[in-house]
């Protein structure tokens, strides 16, 4: 093998293992943007269960209204309000956790309603997150 092929090879290897690097998930504390989905409801409010490790809080965005409970250390979970005090049915927020590179958070609905305070059939409904 002559010496230039050599270090073009060299140099091949050298970037994959420096693409690879960059592909690896960041750790420390960070949050996830995340919404309330269905199948075109108006959501007005949900209670959710939310199990983790390391979590820190969550805080509504763009007009949600948001309450926790405090996080149990045992188990990992947190009680969590969203209200839409609002017209648009849209239900945001932000999910703060200790370490980004954790296992992502999992979510319950212990109770979820719509615009008029009816119930939502919470096999519709699902959390989109986002880091």
């Amino acid at each position: 093998m002559s010496r230039p092929s050599w270090r073009a090879r060299a140099a091949c290897l050298l970037l994959s293992v420096t693409v690879v690097a960059c592909d690896l998930r960041s750790s420390g504390r960070g949050s996830y943007a995340a919404s309330l989905t269905g199948d075109g409801r108006m959501f007005g409010a949900a209670l959710l269960l939310v199990t983790g490790e390391g979590l820190i809080g969550a805080e509504g965005v763009g007009g949600t209204l948001a309450w926790s409970g405090p996080i149990l250390p045992e188990t990992g979970e947190m009680r969590l309000l969203l209200v839409d005090p609002g017209s648009s049915g849209i239900m945001t927020f932000r999910l703060t956790v200790r370490d980004v590179s954790a296992p992502v958070p999992s979510f319950t609905f212990l109770q979820v309603v719509d615009r008029h305070n009816r119930r939502v059939t919470p096999g519709d409904t699902r959390i989109r997150l986002e880091r």
